[in-house]
């Protein structure tokens, strides 16, 4: 993603650019399993559908409820979502593999999907390949999402984080 705001994707030797959705995006994210989710610049999370080659709203998003800073996909396409306010959300009952072909829920099915993660404001989310998942705290604290569904700190102080493969954490210091 370009200050421009164009998106590329390499295909074979080649880069290729991508259709953008109307006014452009702000945030890009993909998962293992090829699922690639944006927010615009309104903060609206959409979904790219391969098929088709076009951007549609992502089916379980809570409409009108939050502004997408930064979405993150994770193991099996679940869905972790920073919001402009610094709180984390997690889409408990779908994967965004499977949301873009169904119609859109009433948006009070869409609210009783997701969770609020809680914790502390934060900057940024990480999810790996294998579910792990971290945040950064404003301050820069980093804390790793447990299988107690609960946040635990993890010592560190970051400007930017990334969620590697065997639930390591990457930092870059200031």
């Amino acid at each position: 993603l370009y200050d421009s705001g164009q998106v590329l994707r390499r295909e074979g030797q080649a880069w290729r650019l991508m259709e953008l959705p109307p006014g452009g995006l702000r945030a890009l994210t993909t998962g293992a399993d090829g699922t690639v989710l944006g927010a615009d610049s309104t903060g609206q999370m959409l979904q790219f559908v391969p098929e088709s080659g076009s951007w549609v709203a992502y089916r379980t998003a809570p409409v009108g409820t939050w502004s997408v800073q930064t979405p993150a996909v994770g193991l099996r396409g679940s869905t972790w979502v920073l919001t402009s306010d610094g709180s984390i959300w997690v889409d408990r009952t779908q994967t965004a593999a499977n949301t873009a072909t169904v119609a859109p829920p009433s948006v009070f099915t869409r609210l009783l999907r997701w969770r609020n993660a809680g914790g502390g404001p934060s900057s940024a989310v990480a999810v790996g390949v294998d579910g792990g998942v971290f945040s950064l705290g404003v301050d820069g604290s980093p804390w790793e999402w447990g299988r107690n569904q609960r946040w635990t700190s993890v010592p560190g102080k970051f400007r930017a984080i990334a969620a590697g493969s065997g639930r390591k954490l990457w930092g870059l210091t200031e």
